[in-house]
């Protein structure tokens, strides 16, 4: 799908490519970085998401792709109204409004990986200098301005957090200075939180490279918060889905069963895990999407796995390979030609059975 993405991209912004017209999803509108001579936005809010209204920000981002530099000095902007007030209220809301107020999307709560990432980014630091840094970032100083005791609350977690990279083998102290590992700048620089990356650390710390195989890999990203966070149909009325962990242990063994029930919450989330990672097994296999479709759907009602879902799922998981490659090669770093099989193995099975399924 990233192929295909961007091979549509790069023909619209050509202007020879052929293509003059591009439809796209709300979601991708928003982040689709092509300009164009003219938008035409026919909704006004995420249908099929939550429901809600752009805001005059989303309005404006998507507006603001009207207007081709080198080919068009202006460009137009279009929404769409049923009636003369609509588009009245409309023009006064989205052209005429104000963009919010641009707020940090950390969180307290994402303490742990914003300052794992901060790290990765300097070659060292004494740890009562770090709230300092963090300051200074915009999250940091709305988070100053909003609680004045705010660095006071930092500077005791991340003495929490320092003993806690250094105990993972991913930071290390040198005199005063405490600075990352390779380990830990790999972690820094994926696409996982925190704790994710600490979860795939202490799990794959337990792999034999010359026994592991490429899908035991894939498998064991299924534990991530992140994947977690992917909806996976399942059927949450009795235990009919249970016989997935009987699906895991045919395709992986036992041990990756063991492996997948981990920081889970509870015995659904242990089902998900369970049933994607087996759908992924089948999937790499080359098995037809309406196969998998029947295999892994409990009923119509409740657990029916759709084309979408198996890409969403396929899709997610390939994402976070990458991160899982870069912890992999720290951990391993005497592995190459596993390394090697592994990333080869993986990458190209995943593209190439989705275009396989795609084109079915």
């Amino acid at each position: 799908m990233r192929a295909e993405r961007e091979a549509v991209e790069k023909g619209y912004r050509n202007a020879s490519g052929g293509i003059h017209a591009l439809v796209a999803t709300t979601t991708l509108a928003a982040g689709i970085n092509t300009p164009a001579s003219t938008v035409i936005l026919a909704e006004n809010e995420f249908v099929g998401e939550d429901g809600r209204p752009f805001t005059v920000a989303e309005y404006k981002n998507m507006a603001g792709r009207a207007g081709r530099l080198g080919y068009n000095e202006t460009g137009k902007a279009i929404i769409l109204a049923d009636t003369p007030m609509e588009r009245a209220q409309l023009f006064q809301k989205y052209v005429l409004g104000v963009p919010e107020d641009v707020k940090s999307s950390f969180q307290q709560r994402d303490l742990p990986t914003w300052t794992l990432r901060l790290l990765s980014q300097v070659r060292g630091v004494r740890a009562t200098e770090i709230p300092g840094l963090l300051v200074n970032t915009f999250g940091g100083y709305s988070a100053s301005r909003a609680n004045p005791q705010w660095i006071a609350i930092v500077e005791h977690e991340v003495t929490a957090l320092v003993e806690r990279l250094l105990q993972a083998g991913l930071a290390e102290l040198e005199g005063e200075l405490i600075h990352l590992t390779l380990l830990g700048r790999a972690c820094g620089a994926s696409s996982l939180s925190f704790e994710s990356s600490l979860r795939l650390v202490e799990l794959m710390k337990q792999l034999n490279a010359a026994q592991t195989s490429p899908t035991q890999v894939l498998a064991m990203v299924q534990v991530l918060d992140e994947m977690d966070a992917i909806y996976t149909p399942v059927m949450k009325r009795g235990r009919s889905e249970s016989v997935r962990a009987n699906d895991v242990a045919q395709r992986y063994g036992h041990a990756m069963t063991q492996a997948l029930q981990r920081y889970c919450r509870d015995e659904i989330e242990f089902w998900c895990r369970c049933k994607r990672a087996a759908l992924l097994y089948d999937w790499i296999e080359g098995t037809p999407i309406d196969v998998l479709e029947k295999r892994f759907s409990t009923t119509p009602f409740g657990g029916a796995i759709g084309y979408g879902n198996i890409i969403g799922i396929a899709d997610g998981t390939r994402f976070h390979l990458r991160s899982a490659h870069q912890i992999l090669s720290a951990l391993f770093p005497d592995q190459p030609e596993f390394l090697k099989g592994w990333t080869t193995s993986c990458n190209d099975s995943n593209l190439a059975c989705l275009r396989r399924h795609w084109r079915s």
